[in-house]
């Protein structure tokens, strides 16, 4: 794993990607703060867009809409991203559809209608008709949703936002990001970005670290066989110390259970599936999928699939951040 292209930097079509992404799948008001000078229309098409309607709430398949920079250089012009955009084959549209890696670029070509409605339907997709329809004709889905980033590109509001606003401080940490990997490989770097240990890594020729202003996550990670891209969220919100509180008695009772403690210590090092947590810790398989979902929707567990397998692991972030919040309070 020497020979690897390394891109650190701020990317504005990455920037608008994850605008969109964060107003399809979030309240508008809770977004644009940054965005507020946005012109209206242009608010009320994202937040009413047919696609958005929809599958409001269906995480996985809007994030499909970052998915696709695996196979389009987020570098380059609006335009022309949208032209590649549309010349993508429909096996890598099928791929960026499924949540990069549920479903793998070799299995899309000949897994059953049958199979694809099994999978999105164990990892939570509840339109599952509108998502077929999508899943079998994927270039309406892309041609809209392309349309729709380079109206937001193109938006003069947009772009000033981006140049006087947010720029520097995207271009700050990616000067932070050089300094803080000069001794580190690459992929030790972005499983700390992520607070945690990938189950599933592969001898990925191109790293790709973009930090974004405004995002849905913490961070995020894209990957396939040959290309890895962790996009970073900069954004601190300020929170008031009621928030503060509350957050640390909500966290604490929910891992006092001392099951959730020992499974959290099982798969601090080493990511797990379901049925081997069980099986360590005398547990029913119910039993650990019900801890398992609490813990997540908390945000304590990372989820990653290897062909029907889906593997658990500790984020460290998150236990860090408890760590924080307790000294910030108390200690303060």
């Amino acid at each position: 794993m020497n020979n690897h292209k390394l891109i650190i930097g701020r990317s504005f079509i990455a920037e608008g990607i994850q605008l969109l992404l964060s107003v399809f799948l979030s309240d508008i008001d809770g977004i644009y703060k940054e965005y507020e000078n946005l012109p209206q229309k242009l608010k009320e098409k994202i937040i009413k867009h047919p696609f958005r309607e929809q599958l409001y709430g269906e995480i996985m398949l809007i994030s499909s809409i970052s998915e696709t920079m695996l196979f389009v250089d987020e570098r380059t012009n609006d335009r022309l991203f949208y032209q590649k955009l549309m010349r993508l084959s429909k096996t890598q549209m099928q791929y960026a559809l499924s949540g990069g890696g549920i479903i793998s670029m070799e299995e899309i070509q000949d897994i059953s209608e049958k199979e694809v409605v099994s999978r999105m339907k164990s990892d939570g997709v509840k339109a599952l008709e509108e998502y077929i329809n999508i899943y079998n004709n994927p270039n309406l889905f892309f041609e809209e949703y392309g349309k729709l980033l380079c109206e937001v590109l193109e938006s003069s509001e947009f772009q000033s936002i981006f140049t006087e606003t947010i720029l520097h401080k995207l271009d700050s940490k990616s000067a932070d990001m050089r300094q803080e990997m000069r001794d580190r490989h690459p992929l030790s770097y972005a499983q700390s970005l992520m607070g945690k240990s990938f189950y599933n890594i592969a001898d990925w020729s191109r790293y790709e670290f973009i930090p974004v202003e405004i995002s849905s996550y913490k961070s995020l990670r894209l990957m396939d066989d040959e290309c890895n891209i962790i996009l970073y969220n900069v954004n601190q919100r300020i929170e008031k110390e009621t928030e503060l509180k509350d957050r640390l008695i909500q966290n604490i009772k929910l891992i006092s259970d001392p099951k959730r403690i020992e499974m959290i210590k099982m798969i601090y090092e080493k990511p797990m599936s379901g049925k081997d947590i069980a099986e360590a810790l005398n547990l029913t398989t119910a039993t650990v999928s019900h801890h398992i979902a609490q813990m997540r929707k908390a945000g304590f567990l990372h989820e990653e699939r290897d062909k029907n397998t889906k593997y658990f692991s500790t984020n460290k972030n998150a236990f860090a951040k408890i760590t924080s919040d307790l000294k910030n309070y108390i200690l303060k």
